[in-house]
């Protein structure tokens, strides 16, 4: 999924970055960290981003992939304004690239497994800002020509936005270009197609106004209520706090939660439970229910 900023988006981006002490990859990544929470509700988010990690002297010179992926975790106050979340992005960011030499892998593996012996996973979503000097570069006598990656038919995560500098995107647009790839399990085209254009009014509000509340930040001009939390099609994030030291992950219902106990009373286990919301949210959409259409629900106290 693609689209494109503005340029004066653009350069709001850079002017905030710049009075903030921060760089334009921050605070993108910041109004990434401020979306998720306001689909999901989670306090404590995590992110991966992806790194050149080519700080030793001796590396820098050789041809060859070095890039790592780095976790940066920030808590999210929504009573807060954006300005307060760039900083503690600012902060977790900085201490990520301190450590950016360190193996993503010996990171899982020094993790607790999960029951099973599954590795727990770090993070859902992946944040990717790129900085290309153009669609052409030189290396000596070498002209280097940037490619896109070949589509692997398979979403590596449940989100990776990837965010292309000014300039340096095929359509040569004076903004952002942006790109999506999500899991079509979990989303339609048109659910990330909206999830793009909350990410850029939530930028540029935070952008134009960094104080305001992150909860009271639009998502969408005139539609979606300032703090309104908005899920994906077939689940979301986990909005739970993790247990302590750890993140909080997603976990995926059905599959993985198979046998596996969701609600103490009457022994419902996840397999269970996303069936029935399967079914409660087929009743809803033969009732009429459907995207930015309000609905209420009133049911009994029970497990599932």
């Amino acid at each position: 999924m693609h689209g494109s900023t503005g340029a004066a988006l653009a350069d709001a981006v850079t002017a905030l970055a710049c009075r903030s002490a921060a760089t334009p990859t921050m605070v993108l990544l910041a109004a990434f960290h401020a979306l998720l929470h306001r689909y999901t509700g989670q306090r404590d988010v995590v992110v991966g981003m992806p790194v050149a990690a080519r700080t030793p002297a001796e590396v820098s010179p050789l041809i060859g992939l070095f890039v790592n992926t780095v976790a940066v975790r920030a808590p999210v106050a929504p009573a807060a304004g954006f300005g307060a979340l760039l900083a503690e992005v600012r902060t977790a960011t900085t201490g990520a690239l301190e450590h950016q030499d360190l193996p993503f892998d010996r990171v899982v593996a020094e993790l607790p497994a999960e029951p099973g012996g599954a590795a727990p996973p770090v993070f859902g979503v992946l944040f990717d800002h790129t900085r290309f000097s153009g669609r052409t570069d030189t290396l000596g006598d070498v002209t280097l020509t940037y490619l896109d990656g070949a589509a692997t038919g398979a979403a590596k995560f449940d989100l990776s936005l990837s965010v292309t500098d000014p300039g340096d995107t095929d359509a040569g647009t004076d903004g952002y270009g942006l790109e999506l790839e999500y899991d079509a399990d979990l989303w339609r085209p048109e659910s990330a197609h909206r999830l793009l254009t909350h990410y850029t009014t939530l930028l540029a509000a935070a952008t134009a106004d960094p104080e305001r509340a992150l909860a009271a930040l639009p998502l969408a001009a005139g539609r979606t209520r300032p703090g309104a939390r908005l899920l994906g099609r077939r689940g979301t994030f986990d909005a739970r706090p993790g247990r302590p030291g750890r993140p909080g992950v997603r976990r995926r219902l059905g599959r993985a939660g198979r046998g596996r106990v969701a609600g103490r009373r009457g022994d419902v286990d996840y397999a269970d439970l996303c069936a029935r919301a399967e079914r409660l949210g087929a009743a809803l959409r033969a009732a009429g229910a459907g995207p930015d259409r309000p609905v209420a629900v009133l049911l009994d106290r029970s497990p599932g």
